[in-house]
């Protein structure tokens, strides 16, 4: 005899990079206050899966590795349908603008499913779709979507938007051991520099950063003005070869604290959360570092600041106002016929001159 559970069960879809999964945070918090009592599970990528473990909001994280769609592995696809229809999901809501994953949820066998209004594909395989804008707020949209899923309208409160990377007391302890061994001063002005990111196992968007000169131009600048500031170069394994190509032609290099490939992903967000200061372009230790309270400066150019920039006051964005900027969307960023502009026309003095409004503050 098989006995049915009568808690409801719910799958959240959110794949995609870093910031991604870290902008879905404040709508999962919305779902459990929503669904206390049911099993609240999310469906990610491995690549992203880091900055999600811990969350009190899930019950369980399912992740897999995303290139199996872009591969097309049809017997890992199976593997991954398999896995969750066993589960029994009750409800699926995706927070993906893809017709991939609307198919793909077709084959989990929950009653309900609801997702984004991408046209007929929505309207033919989903429960429900709601409508999103592209100026919206990556934040917004997945808000909006557990909105609809408690009181079938999309109002939601504009205050909980605080996204967070939910770290232990020992992750803290060890990371404190690596600063000292690192030697960061926290009784310093610590500011935080990531130059590399934008990189993940599905895609390279090396356009988005700035180039290593300005980075190590504005290093120099900032050591020169206040030798009471310590800089920590910040990134994985990946960026040693553009970090040496920030410091090769500095002045000041000797200065610098090198934690570039010293961490992972949960050492580098118990590392940041001290920081007083980070500057980077829109990458996922963008997203990290304001995942955990740091006020971030950005460099935008091919990709929406208004869409995907970290919101809150104390956050700012600094860009050149290029005509054909932004020119990200779903498909990817076209082949740029202005040399990347959008990036070469930030200038040094324009991201300094926000260094020194922040470090006055």
């Amino acid at each position: 005899m098989r006995f049915v559970s009568l808690q409801k069960k719910i799958l959240i879809i959110k794949t995609g990079m870093i910031g991604d999964v870290l902008m879905a945070v404040p709508a999962i918090r919305l779902f459990r206050s929503r669904y206390p009592e049911a099993k609240l599970s999310l469906l990610v990528g491995d690549w992203a899966r880091a900055v999600i473990d811990g969350n009190p909001d899930l019950d369980e994280i399912i992740s897999f590795d995303e290139t199996i769609f872009i591969k097309k592995n049809i017997l890992e696809l199976f593997k991954l349908i398999r896995k969750l229809r066993n589960r029994r999901f009750d409800d699926v809501f995706i927070l993906h603008r893809s017709s991939k994953y609307i198919v793909f949820s077709m084959f989990i066998g929950a009653k309900r499913k609801i997702g984004y209004d991408l046209g007929s594909i929505s309207r033919m395989l989903l429960s429900n779709s709601i409508p999103v804008f592209k100026k919206e707020h990556e934040m917004d949209k997945c808000l909006k979507l557990a909105a609809f899923s408690i009181s079938g309208g999309i109002e939601y409160d504009d205050k909980d938007k605080d996204m967070k990377i939910y770290l232990s007391d020992v992750e803290r302890v060890e990371a404190a051991k690596l600063a000292k061994e690192l030697k960061i001063d926290f009784n310093h002005l610590v500011i935080g520099i990531a130059a590399g990111g934008a990189k993940n196992p599905r895609e390279h968007f090396p356009h988005k950063r700035w180039s290593a000169s300005n980075y190590g131009i504005l290093a120099d600048s900032i050591i020169d003005r206040n030798d009471k500031i310590q800089l920590v170069f910040c990134g994985s394994p990946d960026d040693m070869d553009i970090i040496r190509g920030v410091t090769g032609n500095m002045r000041n290099s000797d200065k610098v604290v090198m934690a570039a490939g010293q961490t992972t992903l949960r050492q580098f967000a118990a590392l940041v959360e001290r920081f007083q200061l980070f500057i980077t372009h829109d990458s996922g230790p963008m997203h990290i570092a304001a995942a955990m309270g740091t006020p971030v400066i950005s460099v935008f150019g091919p990709t929406d600041s208004e869409s995907l920039s970290p919101p809150g006051s104390k956050n700012r964005v600094v860009k050149a106002n290029i005509w054909c900027s932004p020119c990200y969307s779903d498909k990817g960023v076209p082949e740029c016929e202005n040399n990347h502009l959008c990036m070469k026309a930030v200038s040094v003095e324009s991201v300094l001159k926000v260094v020194n409004q922040r470090d006055s503050s």
